[in-house]
């Protein structure tokens, strides 16, 4: 199988010039939200398909929060990131977020067969309730870049908000992994400056666009 599949989202160049955003009103959006609105995300959750994990989050992960996986290497960190992005799809009519997901690979080992056994799985799952949940088509709702580098990393999370714009369904945003990224640097401090910034960027882009 190849990544046909999967959809690539590349960034212009010009884009990717862009480093901090501008302080505006419409970057701040403070009047944007109900009660009504806080409380619907607060139910909308995407399941992890690990029991004690969704039991732990009070049934999901919630829309609107910011979760980091850690542990040692090997210990499934990227397969859960990988069943998020499907989950998120399960269909409103069998209790999911029906919404799409946004991988971002700093790590450039992402293998879409890997992806397609977890997806064939899903399929199988819900068969009989959601016939037409079908395994390719969970695989063209994962929008998919490669970010090899830091800062391709940070101009990627910084303009990602037009691409959330032309893309509304998307819910999950996965950057597989953060801490890969960030370990290249030596400088401590500077790593900590780009953490925090990353944080900030990601965080204002849950807080406009309701996603996990």
């Amino acid at each position: 199988m190849n990544n046909r599949f999967v959809r690539v989202w590349e960034p212009s160049q010009p884009e990717a010039i862009e480093r901090r955003p501008s302080v505006s009103h419409e970057n701040l959006r403070i009047f944007d939200k109900s009660c009504w609105d806080i409380s619907q995300s607060a139910t909308n959750k995407i399941l992890t398909g690990n029991k004690a994990l969704d039991t732990h989050f009070g049934g999901g992960i919630s829309l609107g929060h910011l979760v980091e996986l850690i542990g040692n290497s090997g210990t499934g960190k990227t397969q859960m990131c990988l069943q998020l992005c499907l989950n998120v799809q399960i269909p409103k009519a069998a209790g999911g977020l029906e919404g799409s997901a946004l991988f971002i690979d700093t790590r450039q080992d992402f293998h879409p067969d890997r992806l397609m056994d977890l997806a064939l799985k899903l399929e199988r799952q819900y068969a009989h309730r959601v016939p037409e949940f079908k395994a390719h088509k969970m695989l063209r709702k994962i929008h998919y870049v490669r970010c090899p580098k830091l800062d391709q990393l940070m101009a990627t999370v910084l303009i990602c908000h037009r691409h959330l714009v032309d893309h509304p369904d998307i819910k999950l945003i996965v950057i597989d992994s953060l801490a890969f990224t960030l370990r290249m640097l030596e400088d401590g401090a500077h790593r900590y400056e780009l953490l925090l910034e990353l944080h900030e960027s990601m965080r204002r882009l849950q807080r406009q666009h309701e996603l996990a």
